[in-house]
């Protein structure tokens, strides 16, 4: 009899003609990514996306093959191949610099995978997280509107994202924003076989996410990015929805904030994203960026894939590089430690001189004390 497990694929496995190179983050509720090649192409990585739900499936050894655990398990875990296989189709009809792009898919060892660009960079929650000055209204206006042009051609086709947070706004090494991990299948998945804290984000997730009566849209995924915003200008997620409903201790950013950097319409556009009736909230992305806009110079927003090389990405860029190398060299495929900070040659000189004007304000010091107690004598 084979043996199971709930590993990953081993590196060097084929799926299809791509071969697997390492898994990317930690393998979830729903799937596992990886890093690949294509077969005799080592110079073009992509990402693969494999359905894996643990609580239903199994890999056989050493076939690698997926199979359901039971009978009941078979016919969720079909569902969701056809809905993953459905959104594969939906989301391979977007093409946008903003919104990862889907190059393939694939039904073979016995599930379906899902083949993405690969970008290096960094996630928005990395960069918050080392950031020592919050962004300024500039700055947040050039990394929100293109996400929001890839979002609205999205919600076009019907197809909203459902977990927009920092950690899935990525940073590419050129600095263009990327929205990454749209889930329909994702949320049916987790829905299924795990507890509802699973499938939210909480302070980023709106009222209508936590039932299935209430119906969702646009205005779903303008309250998450308004949740961004927030915690880009306060440094804190807001607080959860279903908390706001009993008592709703959130303070308005349009008081909060007021007389600081951010203009007071940027700020009253986000509380407005933020309001806990859908109703209140603007109905769609042109309505919203709108109001977001309403002040905005137009130098600000001329550049639909922004120049941050003047902005706290590129002042951020340094400490990023020590923690995460693997964010911005081709030639290091898997993450390293963060290294200590090397001493320049300068660095270097300068300390060599220090420690020798040292010396030799001692041995002045010593030979006067010398003469004064040889006086004294």
């Amino acid at each position: 009899m084979n043996a199971v497990s709930h590993c990953p694929l081993p590196t060097g496995f084929k799926v299809d003609h791509y071969e697997v190179e390492s898994v990317l983050g930690r393998p979830g509720t729903f799937g596992i990514t990886y890093s690949a090649f294509p077969c005799g192409d080592k110079r073009r990585r992509v990402a693969i996306k494999e359905l894996f739900p643990p609580a239903w499936v199994i890999r056989e050894l050493p076939s690698q093959t997926v199979v359901a655990q039971g009978r009941r398990e078979a016919v969720a875990f079909n569902n969701a191949v056809e809905m993953f296989r459905n959104e594969a189709k939906l989301l391979s009809r977007l093409s946008h610099p903003n919104i990862v792009r889907i190059f393939d898919y694939l039904e073979t060892n016995g599930t379906g995978y899902l083949v993405m660009e690969f970008e290096y960079g960094y996630n928005l929650e990395a960069h918050l997280r080392m950031q020592t000055m919050r962004l300024n209204e500039n700055e947040l206006l050039n990394l929100l509107l293109p996400l929001l042009e890839g979002l609205e051609q999205a919600h076009r086709i019907s197809c909203l994202h459902r977990d927009i947070k920092p950690a899935n706004i990525y940073i590419t090494r050129d600095h263009r924003p990327l929205l990454l991990d749209f889930g329909a299948a994702r949320e049916m998945v987790v829905s299924r076989t795990t507890s509802l804290s699973a499938i939210l984000t909480p302070g980023f997730a709106p009222p209508e996410q936590y039932t299935s009566s209430q119906r969702q849209g646009p205005f779903t995924d303008i309250y998450a990015l308004g949740a961004v915003l927030h915690v880009a200008m306060t440094g804190a997620v807001p607080p959860e929805a279903l908390r706001r409903v009993t008592s709703d201790s959130y303070v308005p950013l349009a008081v909060r904030l007021a007389g600081q950097e951010y203009s007071l319409s940027f700020l009253s556009a986000v509380d407005a994203a933020l309001a806990l009736p859908a109703a209140e909230r603007p109905q769609s992305i042109a309505e919203w960026r709108k109001q977001l806009t309403e002040k905005v110079p137009e130098r600000i927003i001329q550049h639909a894939i922004p120049d941050f090389s003047t902005t706290s990405f590129a002042r951020a860029e340094s400490v990023l590089r020590r923690a995460m190398p693997m964010a911005f060299d081709e030639d290091r495929p898997t993450p390293a430690r963060p290294q200590k900070p090397s001493i320049s040659f300068e660095t270097k000189r300068v300390r060599g001189r220090d420690l020798r004007l040292a010396g030799g304000i001692f041995i002045a010091a010593l030979f006067l004390v010398l003469l004064v107690l040889w006086l004294l004598v």
